[in-house]
């Protein structure tokens, strides 16, 4: 029997188990993200005045790489937060529900005439949001503060710091808010009152329905805090190099590729965190092996075992594809992680974040991997709406300028292709073979490429990844081989994208968590579809070796 390989949110058991999505092939998977953003100054003194609660969606149904681009993501609803908090949920959300109720009943007529229906899959959101929209608490000091199960804190902190409680269930859900109806409690359980979006036909808050979001969880909670009292550590207490070292490194460090728009933020010495946003602690813990792997003089420290053991569940939770054995590898490793980090540093108390984490493989499993559900894509959208608010210089009903701006942008884009052309070469020319080596000559042959249909460039765009003359790819990911190649040239023939590369043998390092490269004589003509991982990746020549740090796990096949 072969295990699943999770790929994208259609692979999870929710989505597999949704009675409407299960009896009807077609049927529409909405996705919906909510989140509030400041328009004007977050400093200045109408920074509550105009914050502003969007509801942004798309649908299941589109294939990842369309569905991650911002024009893809369509707009539901926009309300100003203090409107919110005054006329409540019900109100604001009422034409919301009313239109998810006619999808799921009566549903939309599509090209062609065909009537498809169509439910919520689930709603996006960082955890002050999610427990808002699920009615859930939004104190996560109180008692039971996760969303999934009923551990309670007390419970989290003096027992198995991997332990999990009771998980939550749409039954016992009900429970509590029959509880709260007879008792008259503001909470019970987690929960202070029914989420309206428990009376549509197909969806729960507890099926689960909230996912959890890697860039607040992750990026912005567990790698933020732990990863700087690791260096905190390696600092103060092994001496290995100073926080002046760090941040000069930092600044004179030439980063590559998707690297340089990542570039971390200056650590501060006397914060208890990193300080940086997502993609820059995440960058951070990438490059930090590169940065002061040489200096960590006791590769066996457990601190640092701890660092590269957090590195390796990072890059577990973010791949895009995911098997039925890394999840329970995924499992083992958190356990580990988790009973580490309470042994080395007792007198710091875990975060709730910390327990969110736990929660990770059996989400993953409902889910399909976690990083097609995070909610930075969505949260990219704002500078849109930011960008139009401060260009109006009008904030009388600034959410009907905005929405009406937007769809007017959404009319436009949609004049045109549904989707962008998915392949886009910048500066080409026709190629000729005859200008290049025999071995790229012969690479070329090997494909029997129509020479008079092919562009050849440095540069390369599919679906919005950019491929570029000296970045990798990893061409072969087995069990016992896994091969990279540098990008020499890049091809569009056909509309088809491919790679000429210089192949490189990967072998692992795994006191540092990276790749030692070494370049082999052979040369390659790839085919992007063909490769085994999407995602180009930066190499960094340290002491005369070349260095691979990986962005996420690399599919085995």
């Amino acid at each position: 029997m072969q295990l699943p390989v999770f790929t994208d949110i259609t692979d999870g058991k929710i989505f597999k188990e949704n009675t409407l999505f299960g009896s009807e092939e077609n049927a529409l998977s909405v996705i919906l993200f909510q989140d509030a953003f400041e328009v004007v100054n977050p400093l200045g003194s109408a920074k509550k005045k105009h914050k502003i609660l969007a509801v942004y969606f798309t649908l299941g149904n589109i294939p990842p790489q369309y569905r991650s681009q911002v024009e893809s993501l369509q707009l539901a609803l926009l309300c100003r937060e203090v409107d919110f908090k005054k006329y409540g949920q019900e109100k604001v959300f009422k034409r919301l529900l009313r239109d998810l109720k006619l999808l799921e009943e009566t549903g939309v007529q599509v090209k062609g005439g065909q009537i498809r229906k169509g439910s919520l899959a689930c709603i996006l959101g960082d955890n002050l949001g999610s427990h808002t929209i699920g009615g859930f608490v939004e104190s996560f000091s109180s008692k039971h503060y996760c969303r999934y199960c009923l551990l309670s804190s007390a419970e989290f902190q003096s027992g198995e710091p991997y332990a999990l409680g009771k998980c939550r269930s749409p039954t016992e859900y009900d429970r509590c808010v029959e509880h709260l109806q007879q008792s008259g409690e503001d909470s019970f359980e987690g929960i202070k009152f029914n989420s309206l979006f428990n009376n549509l036909n197909y969806f729960h808050v507890c099926n689960p329905g909230l996912p959890p979001c890697l860039g607040h969880d992750l990026f912005e909670g567990v790698v933020d805090y732990d990863l700087k009292l690791y260096i905190d550590y390696w600092v103060n207490q092994r001496h290995w190099f100073t926080y002046q070292d760090l941040n000069r490194k930092l600044e004179l460090f030439k980063f590559t590729g998707s690297d340089i728009n990542n570039k971390p933020a200056q650590i501060n010495s006397n914060k208890s965190r990193l300080g940086g946003n997502a993609v820059e602690n995440w960058c951070l813990l990438k490059l930090l092996p590169i940065l002061v792997g040489q200096q960590i003089l006791d590769k066996s420290d457990n601190v640092w075992k701890q660092f590269l053991r957090l590195r390796e569940i990072v890059q577990l939770v973010c791949a895009p594809q995911i098997s039925w054995d890394e999840i329970v590898y995924l499992k083992v490793l958190i356990e580990e992680y988790h009973e580490e980090r309470k042994q080395i540093f007792p007198d710091v108390k875990l975060r709730p974040k910390h327990h969110f984490l736990c929660h990770y493989p059996e989400l993953t499993v409902k889910f399909g991997p976690l990083i097609r559900v995070w909610t930075l894509r969505f949260e990219s959208k704002h500078s849109y709406f930011k960008r139009c608010a401060r260009n109006c210089h009008n904030f009388v009903n600034v959410t009907h300028t905005l929405s009406e701006r937007h769809q007017q942008l959404q009319a436009y884009n949609s004049a045109g292709s549904m989707f962008p052309e998915k392949n886009f070469i910048e500066k080409g020319e026709q190629l000729n073979p005859e200008i290049f080596s025999p071995e790229i000559r012969a690479s070329l042959q090997s494909k029997e490429l129509q020479v008079d249909s092919a562009t050849v460039s440095n540069k390369l765009k599919v679906y919005g990844t950019q491929y570029s003359a000296g970045l990798f790819v990893a061409c072969k990911c087995t069990d016992s081989v896994l091969q990279f190649g540098c990008i020499l040239l890049t091809l569009l023939c056909n509309n088809d994208a491919f790679l000429v590369v210089k192949l490189h043998n990967a072998t692992l390092l795994e006191e540092l968590g990276v790749y030692l490269l070494q370049p082999s004589n052979d040369i390659d003509c790839l085919k992007v579809s063909e490769l085994c991982d999407y995602y180009p990746l930066s190499a960094y020549p340290v002491q005369g070796r070349l260095l691979l740090p990986l962005k996420h796990n690399c599919f085995h096949s």
